[in-house]
């Protein structure tokens, strides 16, 4: 019971907080359950790695001039073969009931080449969404996590590291035994972001730049 009076406040903080920086959207602002049978409603676009040949890839971060941005992609049944051109998730069967939203907190450079590319380093967020309700935000990370602290919903997370390695890194990704989306699970990952961010510069020690190409809507 005292834990409970404990994480109340960090849960009203979180269930009220909206996430931090600019996103950019590509699927609906929430997860929607039908009634009937409880399947899960999202926008299951297609994505793609772009086919990039007549192209100077960006070899730096100073290159990846176009900003620093939260990109959110989602996925259900329909559309989880997309999962391929993530990594990390390759193969992973997605429920009726189920969805994965993936995070990239990025800094990028976009780029007309043959067709359009995206090029980026940071952070990668995986986010397996087992269990939800009606409503449920799947872009407002603290809610989320508030809310599967909450028992309103069950998430695991994994992260991972795009266009940026090495030792200094590699100590700084989170390594959990249940890997849960809450409380705890929320201030991990953003714990570690911010670090990793931090660390995204030119001629660090211990740090490998090379951007990767982003997935962009088929």
């Amino acid at each position: 019971m005292k834990n409970i009076f404990l994480l109340l406040p960090i849960l009203l903080f979180l269930l009220t907080a909206c996430d931090s920086g600019s996103s950019e959207n590509n699927g609906e602002n929430g997860i929607v359950t039908n009634d009937a049978n409880g399947e899960v409603k999202i926008d299951g676009k297609k994505y793609k790695l772009p086919e990039v040949k007549k192209c100077q890839k960006p070899e730096t971060v100073r290159d990846l001039s176009s900003g620093m941005q939260k990109i959110f992609y989602q996925m259900n049944a329909d559309n989880s073969a997309s999962l391929a051109v993530f990594g990390g998730m390759a193969g992973l069967k997605i429920g009726k009931k189920e969805a994965v939203v993936i995070v990239d907190f990025m800094q990028y450079k976009d780029m007309n080449c043959e067709e359009k590319a995206r090029y980026g380093v940071g952070v990668r967020l995986f986010l397996h969404i087992k269990k939800s309700f009606k409503g449920l935000d799947v872009n407002n990370l603290p809610q989320l996590a508030a809310n599967a602290q909450l028992g309103k919903a069950t998430v695991q997370y994994t992260i991972k590291t795009i266009g940026v390695t090495g030792p200094k890194i590699n100590d700084l990704i989170p390594r959990s035994a249940t890997n849960v989306f809450d409380v705890d699970g929320y201030a991990s990952v953003i714990n570690a972001v911010d670090k990793i961010q931090n660390l995204i510069k030119d001629n660090v020690e211990g740090v490998v730049i090379d951007p990767q190409l982003i997935p962009i809507v088929d």
